[in-house]
């Protein structure tokens, strides 16, 4: 049997030699925090306006995979919201399940999520189906892409 280890200095050249103390780090810039301010912009489209105010639900992760409902709020009368959510620091991409839309997978960007569901043609019922079929449905091991990520 062979054993190997080795003796690595632990003083690094960028501390002049000094040891590292807790009293020589400085912690002005860190941010300690385990949560962040996450502003959600979401919106149907125009043509949804005389619908009457549907919901989103929004998740921490895949509800098929143990995602949590997080948020859930009631469109203004644009058929928009926009809220501010604390959220863990881990949590980089929320799911959303709007009433009339379906579900979509939107990345956080530097502390914003916006997301526009988009009609792909047609009107009413063939409108809300092509969303659909466009944006898949959550489970069954499918993964979503907002139209915002294509």
């Amino acid at each position: 049997m062979l054993l190997a280890s080795c003796n690595k200095d632990l003083q690094s050249d960028n501390n002049n030699g000094e040891d590292i103390t807790m009293d020589n780090i400085r912690a002005e810039n860190f941010d300690f925090s385990g949560t962040r301010n996450v502003t959600v912009n979401i919106g149907l489209p125009a043509e949804f306006s005389a619908h009457s105010n549907s919901t989103f639900s929004i998740y921490n992760g895949n509800p098929d995979q143990g995602g949590a409902m997080i948020a859930k709020f009631t469109a203004d009368d644009n058929q928009r919201v926009q809220h501010t959510l604390v959220l863990p620091t881990v949590v980089d991409t929320l799911y959303i399940n709007n009433s009339l839309m379906g579900w979509t997978k939107t990345p956080i960007i530097g502390n914003v999520v916006n997301h526009e569901y988009i009609q792909l043609g047609g009107e009413g019922a063939d409108a809300l189906e092509a969303q659909r079929s466009a944006m898949g449905k959550i489970g069954s091991n499918q993964e979503l892409t907002s139209p915002s990520c294509l």
